[in-house]
């Protein structure tokens, strides 16, 4: 079984921008991560992540091709009477534009992980 050691990876978890995690993979599956702080190791490695598009039928999640997740999404918000785009905070900052271009589009509301991890410092300090 052959191992490799990614280097060089910058951490999607917080603003820090770690950039140099180093990530080991085994048969394609991250089995370490080093020099990343315990929540970003965390993130990282996220063995109970979803790996493949899955769609909620009878209250049971199915796996299926993303053309199917994909359709299945623009079913869900074309239906929706006001739509919370919510997450973003991993994603690289031409991925959040399109974000913000699909909420104007659809009159959505859109949000990211900020607000849940650092809306209770914000109140703090204004306390």
């Amino acid at each position: 079984m052959a191992t490799e050691t990614v280097t060089d990876v910058i951490c999607p978890l917080c603003g820090s921008l770690c950039d140099d995690i180093e990530v080991i993979v085994e048969a394609g599956r991250i089995t370490n991560v080093k020099k990343a702080c315990p929540l970003g190791k965390s993130k990282i490695m996220g063995h109970g992540r979803i790996r493949a598009p899955m769609v909620r039928e009878n209250g049971e999640l199915r796996e299926v091709s993303y053309d199917v997740a994909i359709e299945r999404s623009a079913e869900i918000l074309s239906d929706a009477k006001r739509p919370l785009l919510y997450g973003w905070s991993s994603l690289i900052c031409e991925a959040q534009r399109k974000g913000v271009e699909l909420a104007e589009e659809i009159g959505a509301l859109i949000d990211n992980t900020a607000s849940v991890c650092h809306g209770p410092t914000v109140i703090g300090v204004q306390g």
